[in-house]
């Protein structure tokens, strides 16, 4: 038998089962306390629309039991409508929201019927609806228990688990003491509540508490036993609900984002929830706040700050009369974009497999690429507006047509600028010579932009010796649990937390996890050096030693890393060179 299937789950009547930090409704599983986050989404403020449902309701209620036999019907006709709403809303709430909601609304089709109205009536000396009582005692009450809930647990989110510095049981059982027993304007609040006396907060919920039995779900000849709770009021089944999940160290908090409440698990201080971001939908709240504090951090960074410098270079150039308004808002542009695209120059070649942040790699791409915008537009070359604006054209030709020939080039740029092919190929040329900044690309390690191919090469081998290390070290269970937690082989990268493979991997809990990792790093770590990658490293060690020696012994003690030498410097460099290939050949062959 699963666990929360045999459970009687009604408007006047709620189960549910519990077992450790889960629990188990209408056969779905849930985190202690998810009920009690969620509902607070629903209602709490001090005039909420709720609180107004509730008066129409039960107004109409009270009309209903009271007025003569000839008016039931027309206050009938008022109120099947309405509650046909209400009921449509109680079942987006939780926990209803997760039950079968067809009988329900033909009971209410029933309650309500002329036929019973007048049954009733008739039958009975007092002339009461009773079926249509016990279906609207019952909504009445539990829309009471929101709205009370709500409203007194938000006021307990605000003043105490929001500024908690630490979010585990004891710190909570501590908050939830200093509130509901000790906080007078929290007692305050608890007279004042506009229905209190129906459904009233007690911080020791009414239930009715058993337990029941279930088969493992992994092994079926073993059975385990859950407590099961019955509550006979909604406000004691979420009060329940929150004291349990703040017995495990789970609590509501409300997102800085989209102002939703959400449920923690973790001791982590929340601020966002996982849901979409109101101010941009491609985002969830965590990530878009993520992204704003990001972008606070930025304005205090070096790459910033260097670009600020840039761009106040171009305002002073302006407010002194060298460049005009056109041309200075034509190069904050472009500086702009400069930065931006060499940001995601540098995030598309990122590999986060290094262990390097990515402003941190970022850094000198984005400082090369500013660079080469000062050099092009702090020239001291005068250039006139109408040529400026003919070679920005051309550029945009350039752009369309990048996998063209000049030839094909010049015969767009006469067609689109109306010129001939001699001044068009000038203007290519100009274009060429004043804007076009060589752009690295992959050619990032290439010896002509000052940087060695052999890079390339070192970190593409080290890469895939350490990935085969790992997989001869680790075993498959511990080899995933590490690839998982770093976002190896992941989409997008992105790594797992804890908590999510403590769920994906069967771990106990996320510190078992964690647990576990650590144990696979220093197992890792004990024997990294072995095997081909441990052959490899030496191999390196080798090849610098025999280079550092062959360098000495010729007298040139400077990086290989040049791109411009003269010629007798390069034919003495070009015999160093090989002398230091043979000395590493000697090497590898005696190894």
């Amino acid at each position: 038998m699963k666990i929360g299937t045999d459970q009687y789950n009604t408007f006047d009547t709620m189960t549910m089962d519990c077992w450790n930090d889960r629990v188990y409704y209408e056969g779905k599983e849930f985190p202690a306390g998810q009920f009690a986050a969620e509902i607070l989404n629903f209602a709490g403020v001090i005039h909420d629309p709720l609180l107004e449902r509730i008066t129409v309701l039960t107004a109409l209620v009270d009309d209903l039991s009271t007025v003569e036999k000839s008016k039931r019907h027309d206050i009938a006709a008022q109120l099947k409508p309405l509650l046909h709403d209400t009921v449509s809303w109680l079942y987006t709430c939780p926990p209803f929201c997760y039950c079968e909601s067809q009988g329900t609304y033909e009971d209410l089709e029933h309650a309500l019927s002329e036929e019973r109205l007048d049954r009733d009536y008739e039958e009975k000396e007092e002339h009461l609806p009773y079926l249509t009582l016990s279906f609207c005692e019952p909504i009445l009450r539990i829309l009471v228990a929101i709205y009370n809930f709500c409203l007194l647990i938000r006021t307990f989110e605000m003043k105490y688990l929001h500024r908690s510095k630490q979010r585990n049981a004891d710190a909570f059982a501590k908050a939830a003491h200093e509130c509901f027993d000790e906080d007078d304007s929290f007692l305050i609040l608890l007279e004042q509540m506009p229905f209190g006396g129906v459904e009233e907060f007690f911080s020791y919920p009414r239930v009715i508490t058993g337990f029941n039995y279930f088969q493992d779900e992994n092994n079926e000849e073993k059975w385990k036993t859950a407590q099961r709770v019955i509550c006979k009021g909604a406000i004691d089944f979420y009060v329940f609900d929150l004291m349990n999940g703040l017995h495990h160290g789970h609590a509501p908090s409300q997102c800085q984002g989209c102002g939703k409440y959400f449920l923690t698990t973790n001791g982590h201080i929340p601020k966002y929830c996982d849901g979409i971001a109101p101010q941009d939908s491609r985002y969830t709240c965590r990530q878009y706040g993520a992204m704003m504090h990001q972008k606070e951090q930025n304005k205090q960074h070096p790459v910033y700050r260097l670009f600020n410098t840039r761009t106040g270079t171009i305002r002073k150039h302006h407010w002194r009369g060298k460049i005009s308004d056109e041309l200075r808002r034509e190069a904050l542009y472009l500086a702009g974009s400069c930065r931006d695209k060499a940001l995601l120059d540098a995030a598309r070649r990122f590999d986060p497999a290094y262990g390097t942040k990515l402003l941190t790699y970022a850094t000198p791409v984005m400082e090369a690429a500013l660079s080469d915008y000062a050099a092009r537009y702090s020239s001291s070359l005068s250039i006139p507006i109408s040529r400026c604006n003919q070679l920005r054209r051309v550029a945009y030709l350039g752009v369309e047509g990048c996998d063209a020939s000049d030839a094909e080039l010049v015969k767009v740029v006469c067609g689109e600028l109306n010129v001939s092919a001699k001044v068009a190929g000038a203007l290519i040329k100009e274009y060429r010579t004043l804007f076009c900044a060589r752009q690295l690309g992959d050619e990032v390690f290439s010896v002509s932009c000052g940087g060695d191919p052999a890079v390339a090469c070192d970190r593409l081998m080290r890469w895939t010796l350490l990935m085969q290390r790992m997989e001869e070290v680790l075993t498959p269970r511990e080899l995933n649990l590490v690839r998982s937690y770093l976002g190896i082989g992941q989409p997008d990268e992105v790594g797992m937390t804890f908590q999510e493979l403590a769920i994906y991997l069967n771990y106990n809990g996320p510190s078992g996890a964690e647990k576990m990792y650590k144990a696979a790093l220093r197992k890792l770590k004990k024997d990294l050096h072995g095997g081909a990658y441990g052959r490899w490293l030496s191999a390196q060690k080798a090849i610098r030693a025999a280079k550092a020696e062959v360098e000495q012994a010729a007298g040139h003690h400077a990086t290989p890393q040049r791109t411009w030498w003269e010629e007798q410097a390069l034919a003495d460099r070009f015999a160093c060179e090989v002398a230091a290939l043979i000395r590493v050949y000697e090497v590898l062959s005696g190894s």
